[in-house]
């Protein structure tokens, strides 16, 4: 992995540190005194410029078991409930990257993936400072135990899909989840 290039949203500062408050990765820009759970962030994860603004390439895992859903609450911004997902590194396929990112976040190996959704969403924030995002979300099954020593996750749990309408999780995985007939609009 490249060394990250952390830039402040507010001031476009690059003298940034990268702390934790409550468990939770946290940014202190010392050009503007501004603390953000976000910044521009310029790493391995492939990213390109558009007229709109920055893309990330990312994916996504429904991973259910005897009809729950796997749902995790991260480390990092957006602090909402969410399912394993992650950005896709350069030169990775999106396949490739679903295997390393539910490992990564659940200790767990994919045994399969089905591709549900390839869209483009310009209204899905990350902790990088993007707001344009490239999806593949899959349907995907696994197998071995949750790492719960895991360091990019706070909590796991396995939800009936009628329970997770009474979480905070996050909008672009209630989207999905709507999209996939997992869960009923609110």
């Amino acid at each position: 992995m490249t060394k990250n290039q952390d830039f402040c949203l507010k001031c476009g500062g690059s003298r940034i540190e990268r702390f934790e408050k409550e468990k939770r990765l946290m940014f202190h820009c010392f050009d503007c005194g501004q603390i953000s759970s976000r910044v521009l962030t310029f790493d391995d994860s492939r990213l390109v410029k558009t007229k709109k603004g920055y893309k990330h390439f990312s994916i996504g895992a429904i991973i259910q078991k005897r009809n729950r859903i796997l749902i995790i609450f991260p480390h990092n911004f957006p602090f909402e409930y969410k399912f394993p997902s992650g950005h896709i590194k350069k030169g990775e396929t999106p396949r490739k990257a679903l295997y390393r990112e539910v490992k990564e976040e659940t200790g767990l190996n994919v045994v399969s993936a089905k591709l549900l959704f390839h869209e483009i969403l310009d209204w899905d924030s990350c902790s990088r400072g993007v707001d344009i995002h490239e999806w593949y979300l899959f349907k995907v099954k696994v197998k071995g135990r949750i790492d719960k020593f895991n360091k990019e996750v706070i909590r796991f749990k396995w939800f009936l899909p009628k329970k997770i309408k009474n979480l905070k999780i996050n909008k672009v995985y209630q989207y999905w989840l709507q999209k996939s007939g997992l869960i009923k609009g609110k």
